[in-house]
């Protein structure tokens, strides 16, 4: 048998985003976001001026984060959205994680207690045999935390 020259390309390394689930990569995806939080604003009159209005900002929300063209070598989110179907509470705490073209990490943003909330698997075209294709989630993270790998 031949010399094996190289090393193995990895399942994840063609992806541009590593989806993480209590630090277990789970599924690859070509696009992913937004990533995105807003600050509500407070309105408040000082001394009771009509004139005089001061903004202070409020509670903040956590958009929901969709990623899609993207496929598994588990079924780990599939269990996941079982689990959500049956009616259980079932909060994860997941990672994104953006690699450059030689799967190598640039980002990780982390999202604590995410909730699943749709998952859409791609067209079955009989060729992939170990992959999972999966066009697109979606999941409601509590917050946000950007960190650089």
């Amino acid at each position: 048998m031949p010399e094996q020259v190289g090393s193995p390309v990895r399942f994840y390394q063609k992806w541009a985003f590593v989806l993480e689930i209590e630090g277990v990569a789970v599924a690859g995806f070509q696009d992913c976001g937004p990533l995105k939080q807003t600050a509500g604003l407070i309105e408040q009159h000082e001394g009771g001026a009509r004139t005089a209005v001061d903004y202070s900002t409020s509670k903040f929300k956590t958009e929901k984060v969709a990623a899609s063209r993207g496929a598994s070598d588990n079924d780990e989110l599939w269990q996941w959205w079982v689990n959500v179907k049956k009616g259980n509470v079932d909060k994860r705490n997941c990672s994104v994680v953006q690699q450059d073209p030689a799967g190598n990490p640039i980002l990780r943003w982390n999202l604590p207690t995410c909730s699943l909330l749709s998952y859409e698997g791609g067209t079955f075209d009989g060729k992939n045999e170990t992959e999972n294709v999966i066009e697109k989630i979606e999941f409601q993270p509590l917050d946000l935390d950007r960190k650089t790998v």
